[in-house]
């Protein structure tokens, strides 16, 4: 917490526009947030969703092009003023894929009696630390899942891991049950710790947005649900 104050200080200090408020609780899953911008973008004008649709491609055709074409992996165009390519890693440009670090996460998904936490997520402040979110499991338990602090990619063992980790989570939440679930993971991290976001090099339509950390399964499965898009229908 300290330290997001003093990021809010620096911004300031900085003309930005910024302040800190503590002792606020925030509730909600990506995926609800998400269907409810779509239900709001399907009574715009000119929209269109195509989900369960892989993108292939993305030309501007000439130099003074106005438009995007996207190529699907079924054979199929979209076609389209400007174009954001929000993905893990960026799709061509190899100078922007060494501006990122390579990183080793370990996570378990272990039982505890339904209710009996409080839906949060929770950090400690070791270094490494280890952190703590919750999703459903069934209608007895829940599933708290912990992950332990990265390391490089190929620099640290890695035998033991999911040991501490189940040792851990025991010590400090004494009414845990079985280990159902465990895996590692790369995740990707931004060198300078700051998210690009602007146009693709050599593009004047196309756009990037990669943020500064991902990870990948373990936001995915806390933020569970689907999103109620529109299918690809095929059309321009």
């Amino acid at each position: 917490m300290q330290m997001l104050a003093e990021d809010v200080n620096k911004a300031v200090e900085l003309g930005l526009s910024a302040s800190y408020a503590a002792d606020y609780a925030i509730k909600g899953w990506p995926t609800k947030y998400l269907n409810g911008v779509l239900k709001w973008l399907a009574q715009q004008p000119n929209f269109d969703c195509y989900n369960r649709t892989r993108m292939v491609s993305n030309e501007e055709k000439g130099l003074l092009s106005k438009e995007v074409v996207i190529g699907t992996a079924d054979g199929h165009s979209i076609t389209c003023k400007n174009s954001i390519e929000a993905t893990c890693v960026p799709l061509q440009k190899l100078s922007l894929v060494t501006e990122m670090e390579y990183f080793r996460t370990y996570c378990i998904a272990i039982r505890v009696p339904k209710d009996s936490i409080e839906d949060c997520r929770i950090s400690d402040q070791a270094d490494p630390y280890y952190y703590v979110r919750f999703t459903a499991c069934d209608k007895k338990n829940d599933y708290l899942m912990i992950e332990d602090d990265d390391h490089k990619v190929g620099q640290k063992q890695i035998d033991g891991r999911f040991a501490e980790l189940e040792t851990w989570v025991r010590e400090r939440f004494t009414n845990a049950e079985s280990v159902d679930y465990k895996w590692s993971e790369q995740i990707f991290n931004s060198i300078g710790e700051v998210a690009f976001i602007d146009l693709n090099q050599g593009r004047k339509h196309t756009y990037l947005r990669r943020n500064r950390r991902y990870r990948s399964r373990l936001d995915a499965w806390s933020a569970s649900g689907q999103a109620d898009c529109r299918r690809d229908s095929g059309h321009r």
